[in-house]
């Protein structure tokens, strides 16, 4: 008889920070990449943001794998729709046990959090399951989890709620960008739809501006 079975253990995981968390620190942002990247790729997306006064903390999804058939180029996911709930509930962990080791002396300190693409749904997951207090929550180029709903996004009442998106998308296309305008327009109080004229793609100078604002 075949029976699929679960087992806890231990492993191991990296991410990637720029700067340094100094007395002149005054935001510290959680970046979830998309899918297919690394976070080590993602990094260099700030890499002209002021990093005396940014510290930058980039996640990395678990589940490595050969991008193209010349297994040169690596990429990663977050999460399947095979054992879709185990998956969610071993990346939330990941994320708290950095949240843990980085962030635990420095819990004074302004945090932002930005997702792109797939890195978004899991971003949203970790915001609604640890309730952490944030100040700006960038959304580019994603879509909400399914499962949760506004109840869920309390602990966001008074966050910044930036959603972003290229109106050449062949992911998040205008039809899909206007639900998730809508729905995030009714879930959160403070919410800001930026459209700018590009593709799927993060484009440097619009996060730097969204970075560096009010």
């Amino acid at each position: 008889m075949k029976k699929q079975k679960t087992i806890s253990y231990q492993t191991i995981n990296t991410y990637h920070t720029l700067s340094k968390l100094t007395a002149k620190t005054q935001n510290i942002w959680l970046a979830f990449h998309g899918y297919g990247e690394l976070s080590e790729k993602f990094s260099k997306h700030f890499e002209l943001v002021n990093l005396e006064t940014n510290y930058i903390i980039v996640f990395q999804a678990p589940a490595k794998f050969y991008l193209g058939n010349d297994f040169n180029h690596i990429g990663a996911s977050w999460l399947t729709k095979e054992n879709h709930d185990i998956e969610i509930k071993n990346t939330l962990h990941y994320v708290d046990a950095v949240m843990n080791q980085e962030l635990q002396n420095y819990k004074t300190i302004t945090i932002n959090t930005l997702g792109f693409s797939q890195g978004v749904s899991i971003m949203m997951r970790w915001l609604s399951y640890s309730k952490q207090k944030v100040n700006k929550v960038v959304l580019w180029a994603g879509i909400l989890p399914k499962e949760l709903h506004k109840e869920d996004y309390t602990s966001l009442s008074t966050s910044k709620i930036l959603s972003v998106v290229g109106n050449q998308d062949h992911f998040v296309t205008p039809d899909i960008a206007i639900e998730q305008f809508s729905k995030l327009t009714q879930y959160f109080n403070n919410h800001t739809p930026i459209t700018y004229t590009g593709v799927h793609r993060i484009k440097r100078k619009l996060l730097h501006e969204i970075m560096e604002s009010e």
